[in-house]
């Protein structure tokens, strides 16, 4: 193994793409939960992980029927996979629907002087 090998290992097209949008997303929800103001929507990033998690859906819904045990094995992972996919798009939801509401709250307490 050299220096090449070890760059190649480090390099971002080396990780797969869901690994890179799992840490995209987790990296949103950190900075969304920290920030005190609304954040960009990360619109490319939400439509590829909404599709991630539609076709996890299908594949749990298509595998259920399946009574193998190694089937089962899987199937256990991917929901639990899903379920951590859809726990950070919620949370991710949550922080950023605060703060609209908290601009709200706060926009509504001010009255206009006359």
């Amino acid at each position: 193994m050299d220096i090449d090998d070890i760059l190649a290992d480090i390099d971002g097209n080396a990780i797969p793409r869901e690994t890179r949008d799992l840490q995209d997303l987790t990296r949103a929800w950190v900075a969304e939960r920290v920030a005190p103001e609304i954040l960009p929507w990360p619109e490319e990033l939400m439509e590829r992980m909404m599709d991630r998690i539609r076709q996890q859906i299908e594949l749990v819904e298509t595998q259920t029927g399946n009574m193998d045990p190694k089937t089962n094995f899987t199937l256990i992972i991917i929901q639990t996979e899903l379920e951590r996919f859809k726990f950070l798009v919620r949370s991710f939801l949550r922080a950023r629907i605060s703060k609209v509401l908290r601009i709200f709250q706060d926009a509504s307490k001010v009255r206009p002087v006359n």
